[in-house]
């Protein structure tokens, strides 16, 4: 079927300014997780000086109610501010945006995730309206601060998003009655938001939309390797140099031409991807239910919650070290087998691994509530210099954001150096240096090349802070990853007593 916008429109209470929202993980309190999930975007619209923003709206109580019959539930992403006035003031049209908003590197996903644009105008409207993409994954909605009709905010945001799904409206869909309340048709708002809100043939077609997904997921090779090539999270791919994917692809026969490097890395990183046995979709599917029942993380809300999608890779990528991918979590096959042996083991390597998803999900949250808490401090903006750009190796779980500590007087950022370029193994290869922060008059952040210091091992006061992980603390990524895991254990180690309470503010 041709993709179409489908508008819905109704006259409201008059345009105000918008209040900086809550965060979506500070919403309404949910019902016990659903079998399938729907990943929400929120993308909110700013003028160029980010002092005035399109108001919002995250329902979840409702919409959830809405599709119960399909069983699945709404998680929201955490927002993410867009700077564009014209995008904010409704002076481009929708396939301007669209492709205004791919520029800008807001949108998330390859149409398995729904990118929820918030304005303040659409198409001339200033009152409660959207426009959900049919069949699309993108979907704009305009909120007023209040309106006057109970439900509506969630309404619009539950109709809208159906359309994405495939959803048409009641009236133009013989399978659907118009005479009876239907988030696509008329009717009492609370009604239409209701346990009936679809019907046995509009479950079916969402249920066969991309953007519902299975909140325990085993990527096929082809799905897989598809998600690979996936850069809307971070720059998996393009942010390695030559020597980084020699490392990743354990190949000598990588050109030493950046652009040809990053190319024979599209090509080759897809080609990693394996199907899952059943036996280790068992095993993991046991360690999951094992981490809801244990004292120790049942209360891990934000981590049981969020969907667990799976890719399995070869041994030899990246050197079989376990690590994420957008909203997947990546296992070789030999560490697998390694989970097979030990419950343990298995537990522990499902708690690291999800916490890198929802680090990946809730950056803010992350840094607000773990990050700074325990000693680290985000820079924003931090350019690498040239001389460290050839054996940089990005930590694929940590690309987002540099942190740096505090130690010496001055600030360090801690990085992971490949000792050589032409046939780099992961771990055998690998040099921890921390270089300090220098900030020019010019407002530009970078680090001092000459200035590198042994990481962790210089740097006494970090490591007695942070014992339990003193080797993974490169970033706090990894620092929060390896408490976590830390906490599954019977031998409790010495924990920072800021740790326990960071962890917890961020998972529950």
């Amino acid at each position: 079927m041709k993709s179409l916008l489908v508008l819905f429109s109704l006259a409201a209470a008059p345009f105000l300014q918008a209040e900086t929202p809550p965060a979506p993980a500070a919403a309404e309190a949910a019902a016990a997780p659903r079998s399938r999930v729907v990943l929400l975007n929120p993308i909110i619209l700013a003028d160029d000086e980010g002092k005035v923003q399109a108001n919002t709206c995250f329902p979840k109580k409702l919409v959830d109610r809405c599709y119960t019959k399909a069983d699945l539930e709404f998680l929201y992403l955490e927002p993410r501010i867009w700077r564009n006035g014209k995008v904010l003031r409704g002076e481009m049209n929708i396939d301007q945006v669209c492709q205004e908003a791919k520029k800008a590197g807001v949108l998330r996903g390859q149409g398995e995730i729904v990118n929820l644009i918030f304005v303040s105008t659409l198409d001339g409207h200033a009152q409660t309206c959207g426009r959900g993409k049919l069949n699309g994954d993108v979907c704009f909605v305009c909120l007023p601060k209040k309106d006057k009709y109970p439900d509506m905010l969630e309404f619009v945001i539950a109709h809208e998003v159906g359309h994405c799904f495939g959803l048409i409206h009641a009236v133009d869909d013989p399978l659907v009655p118009d005479d009876v309340p239907n988030v696509q048709g008329d009717g009492p708002y609370a009604e239409r938001l209701g346990v009936n809100g679809i019907n046995e043939h509009q479950r079916d077609v969402v249920l066969k939309s991309p953007l519902v997904q299975e909140r325990v997921k085993f990527f096929s090779a082809a799905a897989g390797a598809k998600l690979m090539q996936d850069e809307s999270w971070e720059p998996y791919i393009s942010s390695l140099s030559p020597g980084g994917v020699r490392a990743f692809l354990h190949r000598q026969d990588i050109p030493d031409d950046p652009a040809a490097a990053t190319q024979a890395a599209r090509e080759l990183f897809p080609k990693e991807v394996l199907d899952f046995t059943e036996s280790e979709k068992q095993m993991l599917l046991a360690g999951i239910a094992s981490l809801e029942k244990n004292p120790a993380s049942k209360d891990w809300g934000l981590m049981h919650r969020c969907p667990w999608h799976f890719i399995k890779v070869k041994d030899s990528f990246c050197g079989g070290f376990p690590h994420t991918r957008g909203p997947a979590i990546l296992y070789s096959a030999s560490a697998l087998a390694s989970m097979k042996r030990s419950a343990l083991h298995r537990d522990s390597l499902l708690a690291h691994e999800k916490m890198h998803v929802l680090e990946r999900f809730y950056p803010e949250r992350f840094r607000q509530r773990f990050a700074e808490p325990v000693g680290f401090t985000a820079v924003p903006g931090l350019q690498l210099p040239e001389a460290l750009l050839p054996s940089y190796l990005p930590n694929p779980d940590a690309m987002s954001t540099f942190f740096s500590f505090a130690e010496y007087g001055r600030d360090w950022v801690p990085l992971t150096l490949l000792a050589q370029l032409k046939s780099p193994v992961m771990g055998r290869d690998f040099i921890g240096l921390a270089y300090p922060v220098v900030r020019s008059s010019d407002g530009k952040i970078s680090l001092d090349a000459n200035a590198g210091r042994s990481f962790p091992a210089a740097f006494p006061t970090l490591m007695k802070r942070l014992p339990a992980a003193r080797n993974c603390n490169d970033h706090p990524n990894e620092t929060a990853a390896y408490y976590t895991a830390e906490f599954l254990s019977p031998f409790k180690p010495a924990i920072d007593p800021k740790m326990g309470p960071a962890l917890k503010s961020f998972l529950e």
